[in-house]
């Protein structure tokens, strides 16, 4: 978990635990599974709860699929479709990072709401091709409050917010 804490320093690197093979375990994809475990049945959670859902559907399948190769297909001389499993893997990631930064942020005003991360997922979603349009317009009005409200207070644009030392946005034009 401290991995995700973005105001904790980062824990130190277990050179003696990392290997060439995981032997088909993944902490990060098994935290996917463990955020969905977590939400719970409340209405308000059921938009992010129907995504992870899908992101953890996929996961299975993933694992099923990838448990099948055959030894060749684990090589560097691998078919395009078993490298297909290595895009699919890497989306799981990332829509798992995803998740348990905003796990970890929950008492932060933006990073606590699931909007980003709805955003986020969707994003993920359409690069899968499960899901195409735009935001809804809810979390399209969160996310430009929040850019808006960073540009005026000369933030960065980034998970973190940091301050631009010597840059202020320009004053508006007079009528």
């Amino acid at each position: 978990d401290a991995l995700f804490r973005l105001d904790a320093p980062l824990p130190p690197l277990p050179f003696d635990k990392l290997a060439l093979s995981g032997g088909g375990q993944d902490g990060l994809a098994g935290s996917l599974l463990e955020a969905l475990d977590s939400l719970g049945e409340a209405a308000a959670t059921r938009p992010l709860r129907d995504r992870l859902e899908s992101f953890a559907r996929e996961l299975e399948v993933l694992r099923r699929e990838a448990a099948a190769l055959p030894p060749r297909e684990l090589t560097a001389t691998a078919s395009p479709a078993a490298y297909a499993l290595t895009t699919r893997a890497i989306t799981l990631m990332a829509a798992s990072a995803c998740v348990n930064v905003w796990r970890q942020q929950a008492d932060d005003a933006f990073l606590g709401d699931p909007a980003w991360l709805l955003a986020a997922l969707h994003r993920l979603d359409v690069w899968r091709e499960r899901a195409q349009g735009p935001l809804p317009e809810a979390i399209r009005s969160r996310l430009f409050a929040e850019l808006h409200a960073r540009h005026e207070d000369a933030r960065t644009f980034d998970l973190n917010r940091t301050p631009l030392s010597g840059w202020r946005p320009l004053p508006a034009p007079l009528s």
